[in-house]
C-alpha cells in the first residue's frame, strides 16, 4: 500500500472520462461539419452587401470598422467550423490544460496519484500502522475505530469525486455545444446567447480548479494531523473525523461558489445570502413580539371587542342605545 499503485479514483475517473471526451469530439465534429457551410454562405454575403453599401456610400461607416466585422466573421467562423482549432483553443485549455497546470502547481503529494487517493491511501497506512502495533486484545477496538475513520475519509473523498465529476460532465456537454454558441456570435440578437455560454463556460471550469484547490487544502490538513507522533487511534480519531467532515461540507458549498465567483465575485453573493438571513431574523423577531403583545394582551381582547361593538351599534342606531 505505500507505493500507492492502487488509485481508485483516479482509474474511475479515467472509465468515465474516456468515452467523455470521445463523445465530445464526435459532437463537436458533428456540429463543426453542420454549420460550416451555411455559416461560411452567411459570412460571404455580409462581407459583400457590408463592402458594397460602404464603398458605395450608402452607408456612412468607415473602413476601420468594416475591418474589425471582417476579422470578427473569420475568427468566428474559423473557431465554429474547424473543429480541430475549436479543440486546440477551446477543449485543450478548459477541459485538461488550464485545470491540470493549476492542479500542477499546488499539488504536493510525491506521488503520481490523485489528491482524492492520496488522502485515502495514507490515511489507511497509517491505521495499518497504529494497527500493527497495538495489543492483541485492543486490536478489535483499534481496527472498529479504525474503520469509522477511514469511512469518514472514503465519505469526504466520495463527496469531493462527486463534485469534481458533475463539473467535468458538465463541462463536457457545454463544451460540445461551442460551435453553435461561438456562430450565434454573428448576429446581434444572437450574441446574448454567446455570452451565456462562455459565463457556463468559466464556471465549471471554476469549478473544477475549486475542487483542485479544496482538495489539496484538505490534504495538507489531513497530512498534518497524520504526521504527528500519535501512539493511540483515539487521539487520531477525532480531528480526522472532523475534518472528513468538514470538508465534506466545503465540497458541497463548492458549485455555489463557482457560480458567485463566474457572476463577479462571492463578496456579492455573501453579500445577498446574508441580506436574506438578516430579514429572515428581523421578520421572526417580529413575529415574536406580535406574539408576546398578543399573549400579554390576551385579557383586553374581549373589553376592547365590546367596546367595538357598542361604538357600532351607537353609530347604527343614531346615538342611541338599541333595547334588548
Amino acid at each position: 500500500m505505500s507505493n500507492f499503485d492502487f488509485t481508485p479514483f483516479e482509474s474511475i475517473s479515467g472509465y468515465i472520462i474516456k468515452p467523455l471526451s470521445n463523445a465530445m469530439d464526435a459532437m463537436v465534429h458533428g456540429l463543426s461539419t453542420a454549420i460550416a457551410m451555411p455559416l461560411n454562405l452567411a459570412s460571404i454575403i455580409f462581407v459583400f452587401l457590408y463592402g458594397y453599401t460602404v464603398m458605395t456610400g450608402r452607408v456612412t461607416l468607415s473602413m476601420h470598422s468594416l475591418l474589425n466585422n471582417v476579422l470578427k466573421i473569420v475568427i468566428v467562423t474559423t473557431m465554429a467550423t474547424n473543429a480541430d482549432t475549436f479543440n486546440a483553443y477551446v477543449k485543450d485549455i478548459f477541459f485538461r490544460d488550464l485545470a491540470g497546470a493549476i492542479g500542477n502547481a499546488i499539488n504536493s503529494n510525491p506521488t503520481d496519484a490523485s489528491v482524492l487517493d492520496y488522502i485515502l491511501l495514507t490515511v489507511i497506512l497509517r491505521y495499518q500502522e497504529i494497527l500493527a502495533a497495538a495489543w492483541f486484545f485492543e486490536k478489535i477496538i483499534v481496527g472498529f475505530i479504525g474503520v469509522v475513520m477511514i469511512v469518514a475519509v472514503i465519505f469526504f473523498c466520495i463527496a469531493g469525486f462527486i463534485v469534481q465529476m458533475f463539473a467535468q460532465v458538465a463541462l463536457v456537454m457545454v463544451i460540445a455545444l461551442g460551435p453553435l454558441f461561438i456562430s450565434l456570435y454573428l448576429f446581434n440578437v444572437t450574441k446574448k446567447f454567446t455570452d451565456a455560454w462562455i459565463a457556463t463556460l468559466a464556471n465549471f471550469t471554476i469549478l473544477q480548479v475549486l475542487v483542485i484547490m479544496l482538495g489539496t487544502i484538505m490534504s495538507k490538513i489531513i497530512l498534518n494531523v497524520l504526521n504527528e507522533p500519535y501512539t493511540s487511534i483515539y487521539l487520531l480519531f477525532p480531528p480526522v473525523v472532523v475534518i472528513s467532515i468538514v470538508g465534506a461540507v466545503l465540497f458541497r458549498a463548492l458549485p455555489g461558489l463557482s457560480t458567485a465567483l463566474a457572476n463577479g465575485g462571492a463578496y456579492f453573493h455573501t453579500a445577498s445570502a446574508g441580506g436574506q438571513i438578516f430579514n429572515l431574523v428581523t421578520g421572526g423577531l417580529k413575529a415574536g413580539g406580535n406574539l408576546t403583545k398578543g399573549m400579554f394582551g390576551g385579557k383586553n381582547v374581549a373589553s376592547t371587542a365590546a367596546t367595538a361593538a357598542n361604538a357600532i351599534t351607537r353609530g347604527t342606531s343614531g346615538g342611541r342605545s338599541l333595547p334588548f
